[in-house]
């Protein structure tokens, strides 16, 4: 997983202290440092480890969601299209930017199976690609109920198979 690591500083009572700020994009590590009052310095790119806890698999998939209304009906209007699933998220790919943290009804559609899940997640990055016309959203899970999830792994493991 690449992640970025900007160094900055800053005089503070006449004492320069350093921070130093990880992040996803090297445009959100740079939002961060100026959000805090910090004199960027240096930018280093580096692979993380990945801390996932579920094993995912690249399936494309149509995926429809809308930002959640507390007190509304799901009105899945907005499409997408999955890039990888795991058990507790998903990677896809729509013409929509999503703000971090953003909650949303999500309807998934699994190839060869009779019903779609559906679940409230939420999102955990969002990257335009090169050109602005598309995002990539990675959300997480918030409710999936067990036997949705144990639903999804069995599917997951034949497809990785």
């Amino acid at each position: 997983m690449q992640a970025y690591k900007y160094v900055a500083k800053r005089q503070i009572n006449g004492k320069p202290i350093e921070a130093v700020i990880y992040a996803n994009t090297a445009e959100e590590a740079l939002e961060k440092i100026n959000e805090l009052g910090y004199i960027p310095e240096s930018l280093e790119k580096f692979d993380m480890p990945d801390r996932r806890v579920y094993a995912r698999v690249n399936i494309q998939s149509p995926v429809w969601f809308n930002r959640f209304k507390p007190g509304h009906e799901s009105e899945f209007d907005i499409q997408g299209l999955t890039i990888n699933i795991s058990a507790g998220g998903i990677l896809f790919e729509t013409d929509r930017s999503f703000t971090v943290g953003t909650t949303i009804d999500l309807s998934l559609e699994l190839p060869q199976t009779q019903e779609d899940i559906q679940c409230l997640a939420r999102v955990v990055r969002c990257d335009p690609d090169d050109v602005g016309k598309s995002y990539n959203i990675a959300v997480s899970f918030l409710d999936l109920p067990h036997p949705e999830r144990n639903r999804l792994s069995e599917f997951l493991n034949k497809a990785g198979q």
